[in-house]
């Protein structure tokens, strides 16, 4: 399947990772355990699905449309610079092989739309970008496969300042 380039306007770059950022540090700033009581009690949040130590929590979108706000928790055994590394997919290839990887056969495509932030020498941890990925629900044969399209950033917590 071929893919096209998705280009955000500069505004739409820095407020989405201003926002994205925020998210980040007060996740930081706070244990898990706080932000799963602040997210079930006060954001509305409702367990969806526990599967393999991952536990889904979903909730309508604030915005009143139809989209789907979703957060998820999971422990791991790895030291931040290890699930750095396995987290970070700045390129296409490396993207739909972590996928892959993450989701077996339930992942079918996938692709890096736009790259705002790449890593460099000095912050090799660094990324910023729009992706795609197309998924197919196997617990659900009915359901045709899902086109994800989303943010993601990553930044080591060294690089993280007031927002």
């Amino acid at each position: 399947m071929q893919h096209h380039r998705v280009i955000l306007s500069s505004e739409d770059e820095e407020s989405i990772y201003k926002a994205l950022m925020k998210q980040v540090q007060t996740s930081i700033l706070t244990t898990p355990a706080i932000r799963l009581v602040h997210a079930t009690r006060q954001e509305g949040y409702r367990l969806y699905e526990q599967h393999h130590g991952v536990r889904v929590y979903t909730r309508k979108s604030a915005s009143g449309g139809e989209e789907t706000m979703s957060v998820s928790y999971s422990q791991n055994h790895l030291t931040f610079e290890n699930l750095v590394y396995l987290l970070l997919a700045p390129s296409t290839e490396e993207h739909r092989i972590q996928q892959t990887l993450f989701h077996d056969d339930a992942f079918l495509d996938g692709c890096v739309l736009s790259t705002v932030l790449s890593p460099t020498d000095e912050d090799p941890f660094q990324w910023y970008g729009l992706k795609y990925t197309k998924m197919a629900l196997s617990s659900y044969r009915f359901v045709d496969p899902r086109d994800l399209c989303y943010v993601e950033v990553q930044h080591p917590p060294s690089f993280l300042q007031p927002f």
